[in-house]
This record gives C-alpha cells, sequence and structure tokens, in this order.
C-alpha cells in the first residue's frame, strides 16, 4: 500500500468476525458482500465533526436532522483525500 501512497487507514467499524485459519500480518481480508462494499463506496463521504470546528470543506455540508457530530461531502470516500496531518486544519480555539 506504501508504494501507491497510501499514507493512513481510518477504521470506523470493528468486525468480531473470526477465522479458523488466522491471516498473514499485512492481509486484507474482505468481508462486506460485493453489493455492500460497492455501495458503501459510492456513498458521499461522511467525516465526525466536532463543534470546536470553525471551518467546513468547500464542499461540505451538515445532516438536516441528528446530533450534527457528523458532516458529509459531495463526493464519494474513496474520491477523497484528507490533508495530512490532517488534525492539525484550524480548530477555532
Amino acid at each position: 500500500m506504501q508504494r501507491v501512497g497510501v499514507k493512513g487507514i481510518h477504521i470506523a467499524e470493528r468486525d468480531t468476525q473470526r477465522s479458523l485459519s488466522p491471516k498473514p500480518i499485512g492481509t486484507f481480508v474482505n468481508t462486506w458482500s460485493v453489493e455492500g462494499f460497492i455501495a458503501e463506496g459510492l456513498q458521499p463521504a461522511e467525516l465526525g465533526w466536532g463543534t470546536h470546528q470553525t471551518w467546513m470543506p468547500e464542499n461540505g455540508r451538515r445532516h438536516g436532522k441528528g446530533s450534527q457530530s457528523a458532516i458529509y461531502l459531495l463526493q464519494p470516500g474513496p474520491d477523497t483525500r484528507a490533508p495530512q496531518p490532517f488534525a492539525m486544519r484550524p480548530t477555532g480555539g
């Protein structure tokens, strides 16, 4: 993955499925269905967004309902690139 420029992977869910034969370190195994994997990749990118963050990406939007602890972007997740280090963007305080 480093050869193609991947700098980080954020895992938002923990998969507790276990296999009888453990995979070697560094092996990626997709446990989603093909339909689920594709559908998730076509949905808008979602980011956790705190009330302390005073800026928003130009193509960022707030959800109409809910706790307002996340935003979405007007582009699919796989097309989204986060600046490194993302945590050092302006927070307003």
